[in-house]
């Protein structure tokens, strides 16, 4: 099982400041490399069996918006500031999660596949 997102960088370019910050400030060095169906691809090359996704993103939701009530105080803290590197969760929760998942680009998916069989199994 791998729990991991994708964000739909392909088709909406809305977020690209942010795909940028993300990926320099937060270490998600995977952000332009993880859109649909990608991943699943990228298992089912590598020889995984049974690939499958489920959505969870609904369940996350209210964890970003708690976040981005949170972080409330720093929403004038954009992403393209220099202090937005000393602040990334705020700049993040304000600019980033809720935001690109109401804009439907951003999803929270949980994978499962079987590991194939080998020689070492």
């Amino acid at each position: 099982m791998l729990l991991d997102y994708e964000i739909n960088t392909n088709d909406n370019r809305d977020f690209d400041e942010v795909c940028n910050f993300v990926e320099k400030h937060a270490g998600a060095y995977g952000v332009w490399q993880q859109n649909p169906g990608q991943i699943s691809a990228a298992m089912n090359k590598a020889g995984f069996v049974g690939v499958s996704e489920t959505d969870w993103t609904k369940n996350t939701k209210p964890t970003f918006d708690r976040l981005r009530k949170l972080a409330k105080p720093f929403v004038w803290v954009r992403p393209n500031m220099k202090i937005a590197s000393l602040l990334v969760n705020p700049a993040m929760a304000n600019h980033g999660y809720s935001p690109m998942y109401e804009a439907g680009v951003f999803r929270y998916l949980v994978y499962q596949a079987e590991k194939p069989k080998g020689k070492n199994d």
